[in-house]
């Protein structure tokens, strides 16, 4: 293998793929990058739940293909100040060469390093906007919790049928964010549930940051996200997603307009002094909600927000780093809040945006 790269370039790529090392692994091969030289440049790296290949621009003087470590690789490249880097490999070793610098490291048996995974293009697919996508999985990941008793809430659920329907929930609070069908392209034609990895959304999230459309691909066991240079496969949790649509209400006792700055801020500022458990209290009456919160050790705090109001008043505890948490996820100067019981979920979304809302239990005693 004999190759040359520009340093930006090199670096951007392993920076990239670094997302999946894990350095807790006790599979040393998993701490390496698989660098193919054919046609391409690609490098790839891979925990075995989720995998990251991308090609990188350079100039191909022999094919061949070799496994580093990227940690020493990515140490390297980080501190040389030439423009252009010369890799080879020879004698079991990849060759680091610039203008002033030059290492050998010792490389892996390229049959040791796992086989990534591959899913049909011919298959099943949704064409979709970078921006559309990104978008949507940030309104959701925050509800998502790592969970070994419940892997299905280790990830969101995606469910196409017609729209696409991206839930989460770590059973404290729920978001849904639709995608409707005029915003992607798709040769599904029936309806279909899949529950995609927070890992997954983590690194979709992080990165095609210029490209201007991907395509999704999946199957019953694994999801592909690609873009001209870049393709993140995952393995899919393969669980029961919660019911979760009989917990939305279609009515409201207690219905509120306010501006999302405004409840935000008082959120933040009585949260101080909230205690361990953030709790932070509601209290709406007519034109006005204060929140409200005690923490025996430092204090207590009020802050009063005009807003809109419509039904009963209502006193009613929340976590506010919770809601503060819905609330980042508006985007729009006003947001709509709607309340039962004192021991029912708040439901709160944008008041002209249909496809986002996010659900939170409040807190019990």
């Amino acid at each position: 293998m004999n190759i040359i790269v520009l340093k930006e370039n090199l670096k951007e790529v392993l920076l990239l793929v670094n997302s999946v090392i894990s350095e807790k692994t006790n599979l040393n091969i998993l701490k390496n990058i698989f660098i193919e030289v054919n046609d391409y440049i690609k490098i790839k790296a891979t925990d075995l739940e989720i995998s990251i290949t991308s090609v990188i621009p350079g100039k191909i003087i022999e094919k061949g293909q070799v496994v580093a470590p990227l940690n020493i690789l990515l140490g390297i490249i980080n501190n040389l100040n030439s423009e252009k880097i010369n890799l080879t490999t020879t004698n079991k070793k990849l060759n680091i060469i610039s203008d002033n610098y030059k290492a050998k490291i010792n490389t892996y048996p390229t049959n040791d390093f796992p086989v990534i995974p591959t899913i049909k293009e011919s298959g099943s697919f949704i064409k979709i906007n970078t921006i559309i996508l990104k978008n949507s999985l940030s309104q959701i990941i925050n509800s998502i919790k790592i969970s070994d008793a419940h892997p299905e809430l280790s990830g969101a659920l995606l469910n196409f049928n017609n729209d696409i329907t991206i839930t989460s929930t770590d059973s404290f609070r729920l978001s849904e964010k639709t995608i409707f069908y005029n915003q992607f392209e798709t040769n599904c034609k029936t309806p279909f549930k899949i529950i995609i990895p927070l890992k997954f959304i983590e690194n979709v999230l992080k990165n095609f940051k210029n490209d201007k459309e991907i395509r999704i691909y999946f199957n019953n066991n694994q999801i592909s996200i690609k873009s001209e240079k870049t393709e993140i496969v995952s393995r899919l949790i393969n669980k029961e997603f919660p019911e979760y649509k009989n917990i939305i209400p279609s009515s409201y006792k207690t219905e509120v307009v306010v501006a999302v700055d405004a409840i935000s801020n008082a959120l933040k500022t009585t949260g101080l002094l909230s205690g361990k458990i953030n709790e932070v209290r509601l209290n709406i009456e007519k034109k006005v909600i204060k929140v409200s919160s005690n923490d025996l050790s430092v204090g207590d705090s009020e802050y009063l927000v005009p807003c809109k109001t419509k039904g009963d008043n209502l006193n009613i505890a929340f976590n506010y780093k919770y809601l503060l948490d819905g609330l980042k996820s508006i985007n729009e100067k006003n947001v709509f809040l709607g309340f039962n019981k004192e021991n029912n979920p708040l439901v709160l979304k944008p008041i002209e945006d249909s496809s986002y809302l996010y659900i939170l239990m409040p807190l019990r005693y």
